[in-house]
């Protein structure tokens, strides 16, 4: 276990804990999620509790660059990983894939081909069309 000279008590929960070796001698609280939000409301008090600090949100000249701000990004919270993960369509497989216990070989389906496509049923040798794979065929 670390020496008591490397640990610092919480000012939240009052546990002795390591400090974060980047932060030293500042750290005042310990890395506990209740601990944490209890440093950045201290912050946040502290912040607001400057006079520079005070109508921050409230000055006209402060409103009027969220405005701008706002108009000049007219998408900016429309463009949120939550409308990312929206799909318009579902993602097609790039090779028709042949039913089980049939072991035919499968070629790409041509994209873009002058030749007609007739479909090729796969359970008997007439056209069905009810398969998905594509035989090209030259007329």
């Amino acid at each position: 276990m670390k020496s008591p000279k490397n640990q610092c008590k919480c000012l939240n929960c009052n546990e002795l804990s390591v400090p974060n070796y980047r932060s030293g001698e500042r750290q005042r609280f310990c890395p506990k999620a209740d601990c944490q939000k209890a440093r950045k409301r201290a912050s946040q008090k502290a912040w607001l509790a400057k006079p520079e600090n005070q109508n921050y949100f409230r000055e006209a000249d402060h409103a009027t660059r969220v405005r701008q701000w706002q108009k000049e990004h007219p998408g900016y919270w429309k463009n949120s990983t939550r409308s990312q993960r929206r799909t318009l369509q579902d993602a097609c497989p790039k090779q028709p894939i042949a039913p089980q216990g049939l072991s035919l070989p499968l070629r790409p389906v041509p994209y873009k081909t002058s030749a007609p496509c007739l479909p090729l049923c796969l359970s008997d040798s007439s056209r069905c069309g009810a398969a998905v794979p594509y035989k090209t065929t030259s007329l």
